[in-house]
């Protein structure tokens, strides 16, 4: 599940990840969600905020994506971020990594 740094997603989403806790598959154990910081810039305030806040939200915090023109890139050209060039892409492969990896873990399954 994406949450931007902003005080309104961060709050939208404490309130949604409970509700996603009491209801359906996830309440019943037969799937599981994992938290991903989505457009952020490093080094701000608000990163920091965001940050601490989905460290401690008691849903697995699996990494935070940068804000990059290369989703945009990507996105206009109709491929995947993975599909752009070595030299423009890898650091948003990087910071795909752990997403994947929790998607082939243990973790991740029902």
């Amino acid at each position: 599940m994406p949450v931007l740094p902003s005080p309104i997603d961060m709050n939208a989403s404490k309130q949604f990840v409970q509700e996603l806790k009491d209801v359906g598959k996830v309440s019943r154990r037969e799937a599981r969600i994992g938290i991903v910081g989505n457009r952020v810039r490093e080094n701000t305030l608000i990163f920091e905020e965001l940050d601490d806040y989905l460290t401690h939200l008691r849903v697995p915090y699996l990494t935070a994506l940068r804000d990059a023109q290369n989703y945009i890139r990507a996105w206009s050209r109709g491929i995947g971020i993975f599909e752009l060039p070595e030299y423009l892409a890898w650091p948003d492969w990087e910071q795909w990594d752990p997403i994947i990896e929790w998607l082939h873990s243990r973790r991740s399954k029902p």
